[in-house]
């Protein structure tokens, strides 16, 4: 314990609201993952505050930006789905929601596997629809009819890996080739399959969202999210749900 003359000169008020805070051990590494619950970081000063917060040097000043804890589940969702990076978010629904919107804006036109999970046609026909976003459902099985769907212009083609309930397996490959030869990206909900079984990256999808609810949880008490891709594409992601909260 430190004795009361190596204590800094500060007043009562002040040494109240640091009395707790403790810096991490320098040589002593955690062997799992610390939670931090904490809403801001300190900087040493504003122009590192200012580098930090225009990505001119890596750091953390806010956590609805980033957080340590939620960029080292992302780093571990992207890596386990052979992603170059990712992003976590509060639920899977807020994911799905981060990876379209920053791909999608108004008078765009999705494709959409029809056998998809309910609250993600909810998003897509009511809430992105409002904001000038039209989708367009297809038989993910009935190649054909998803090409003529691409043929007439869309922005993005939205899959499930295997689709939640109804458990229709879409082929991946042929379903990315066809998106791309029609310059349309690809986004993938590998929820039910999980990284463990499929991993849409390496078959071509631009990005891949995640529930954590299901695999990376999976007791009834995690609700949360992830997006991987690309750095390129994940910097779109993050500036989405940077903005939107």
């Amino acid at each position: 314990m430190a004795e009361e003359h190596d204590r800094p000169a500060y007043r009562f008020g002040t040494r109240a609201i640091r009395a707790a805070s403790v810096p991490a051990p320098v040589h002593q590494v955690p062997t799992t993952t610390p939670i931090y619950q904490t809403a801001t970081f300190g900087s040493a000063d504003l122009a590192e505050l200012g580098d930090i917060l225009g990505d001119r040097q890596p750091g953390y000043a806010y956590s609805r930006i980033d957080n340590p804890t939620a960029a080292a589940m992302a780093g571990a969702v992207a890596d386990l789905e052979g992603a170059e990076a990712g992003f976590a978010v509060g639920s899977g629904m807020a994911a799905i929601h981060a990876a379209v919107a920053s791909l999608a804006g108004a008078g765009d036109r999705i494709v959409s596997t029809q056998a998809v999970y309910g609250s993600t046609r909810t998003l897509f026909s009511r809430v992105l629809r409002r904001f000038g976003v039209q989708t367009d459902y297809v038989d993910p099985i009935d190649l054909d009819a998803v090409e003529v769907a691409l043929v007439t212009g869309a922005k993005l083609l939205y899959l499930e890996t295997i689709s939640n309930p109804t458990i229709v397996v879409a082929d991946l490959p042929r379903l990315i080739e066809m998106a791309h030869r029609h310059g349309a990206r690809v986004v993938v909900d590998n929820t039910f399959a999980s990284p463990y079984l499929c991993r849409p990256i390496e078959l071509g999808a631009d990005l891949v969202v995640e529930s954590a609810t299901k695999w990376l949880g999976g007791h009834s008490d995690v609700i949360a999210g992830a997006v991987v891709g690309s750095h390129e594409l994940i910097d779109g992601v993050r500036e989405m749900q940077t903005d939107v909260g």
